[in-house]
């Protein structure tokens, strides 16, 4: 069954009809309250972030956990807002309350006979798909016979970074077991951006100064450093950390993930750091290569000098 959460309202039944691969934006009504997007918003990949947590059993009933949803979007409209255009044609985040899409799933074999878990094309049936989506914020709530749980997610990048999406990761895991929201969110994008300008130093200030200004991107000619359609980045990689961010600190009252990794995404170049799910202080590196480059970049990787990071014996997981 899927459904909408959202903020002090009641569940909407029913599934909307997708609306294709494009993901549109729709006109503003001009009393509904908004968000503006930052100069780094408006030249980011117009997509959604996707990753999984993995739980231990025990976990709380689908119903607690939509209702901690709906409490932490209370905290958080933006995720259950829509994309608009403003009247001078700027897009911006709509505090529409629309809510985002919940999805309830059960699998057939037991959480421990997946393991361990690695990118792969059946990944993608634990999380929900952002393509063609109208909401910000996608979650799916897999169940496994043992009791485990699986919590995918799709978060499109404009209403956040993965700081603030694991910050409303914690906020979810909060409100569902009854807790404080904390830390608590900041929606005033201008001001974080200003702040970011004055700790910054005078000659970085005074670019970052010009690109805060209104129509800054179009005056840069700002577009992002690589087309999200375009799946081959070799010879370049992009690299995705998410090393100090509470990817680990989600808890619906049942105990933290044993695991938390980002979703298959056949993506050539591309790596994704984490922490580690051993809580030893290491990391995670998934990397995604043709196969026939595998091989080169494990004899680069092995054959790197060992360095003392002081992070409690921090080493890389390939």
């Amino acid at each position: 069954m899927r459904y909408f959460a959202g903020p002090g309202r009641s569940p909407r039944r029913g599934l909307e009809p997708s609306r294709g691969g494009v993901w549109a934006a729709f006109p503003a009504d001009p009393g509904l309250p908004k968000r503006s997007l930052t100069v780094f918003d408006k030249v980011n990949f117009d997509e959604h972030i996707l990753a999984i947590n993995f739980f231990s059993p025990p976990a709380p009933p689908n119903a607690a956990l939509e209702a901690g949803l709906a409490e932490a979007l209370a905290h958080y409209r933006e995720r259950a807002g829509r994309i608009g255009i403003d009247a001078t044609g700027n897009r911006v985040i709509l505090l529409t309350d629309a809510g985002a899409r919940f999805v309830e799933a059960v699998a057939d074999v037991t959480l421990d006979t997946l393991m361990p878990l690695e990118p792969a094309p059946a990944l993608a049936r634990l999380r929900p798909s952002g393509d063609g989506a109208m909401e910000l914020l996608l979650v799916q709530v897999t169940r496994f016979p043992c009791g485990g749980l699986a919590v995918g997610y799709a978060m499109h990048h404009a209403v956040g970074d993965g700081r603030a999406t694991s910050n409303f990761l914690v906020s979810w895991g909060q409100a569902t077991r009854g807790a404080a929201i904390s830390p608590v969110p900041v929606h005033d994008r201008v001001s974080i951006l200003r702040n970011l300008v004055i700790g910054s130093t005078n000659a970085t200030s005074g670019r970052l100064s010009t690109l805060r200004a209104p129509g800054a991107v179009e005056k840069e000619g700002l577009v992002p450093a690589t087309d999200a359609a375009e799946v081959v980045l070799c010879p370049d990689v992009a690299v995705y950390s998410q090393l100090g961010f509470p990817v680990y600190d989600m808890d619906f009252g049942g105990g933290r993930p044993f695991l938390h990794m980002p979703s298959y995404m056949p993506e050539e170049g591309v790596v994704f750091m984490v922490p580690s799910s051993s809580g030893d202080g290491g990391i995670d590196a998934y990397v995604s290569l043709f196969s026939n480059a595998m091989h080169v970049f494990k004899s680069c990787c092995y054959s790197l000098p060992v360095v003392n990071t002081g992070l409690r014996g921090s080493v890389a997981r390939l």
